[in-house]
């Protein structure tokens, strides 16, 4: 009995894998563009910082709480930044053969002790199978590491929304109540 897939399940197996492969590139971008909108966030959320130090008088009453909060809230911009950067950093995504590149391959298999063209093709779909199987692995740790930085620029960022919120509400609380 023979154990080889058949043609067929030969190149189901390999469209499967370069979807994977295509798959796991695209991520890499999509990875990218939220990190470029959340480096817009930062950009925004310093303005906003540099504003309310700017009106330091309505936050002057309050000096032992607004200027620690106000360190941590330029400590984690800072974090969140060095985060997006390491996210964005160039990495070299592992990428299928140039077109060509197999030839010399292919007409080695073909003269080897007389291989038929369907054997040939067999084999290469599997040798793209498999090299499209490493190049998933390869690239997801490359996107797994770009997950990670992105996940704590975003844990870094929450509490910056959270302190500027608190110092907005309390200028308005106090501009309100001068007003009196």
């Amino acid at each position: 009995m023979n154990n080889t897939p058949s043609s067929e399940l030969q190149t189901l197996r390999h469209e499967a894998s370069e979807k994977a492969e295509d798959i796991e590139r695209g991520l890499g971008d999509v990875l990218d563009v939220k990190a470029s909108i959340l480096l817009v966030v930062v950009v925004f959320l310093v303005d906003i910082s540099k504003r309310l130090t700017e009106s330091g008088p309505q936050l002057a009453s309050h000096p032992m709480v607004h200027a620690p909060l106000h360190l941590l809230s330029i400590f984690l911009l800072a974090t969140s930044v060095v985060l997006i950067f390491f996210e964005l950093w160039p990495r070299k995504y592992a990428l299928p053969p140039a077109i060509g590149e197999e030839d010399a391959w292919i007409e080695e298999k073909r003269l080897e002790a007389g291989q038929s063209d369907s054997t040939v093709v067999e084999e290469l779909l599997k040798k793209r199978r498999e090299g499209a199987l490493r190049r998933v692995n390869e690239n997801g740790k490359i996107n797994s590491s770009k997950s990670c930085f992105l996940k704590w620029a975003f844990r870094a960022i929450i509490p910056v929304v959270l302190i500027d919120i608190a110092m907005l509400l309390i200028s308005a609380t106090q501009q309100v109540l001068t007003f009196k």
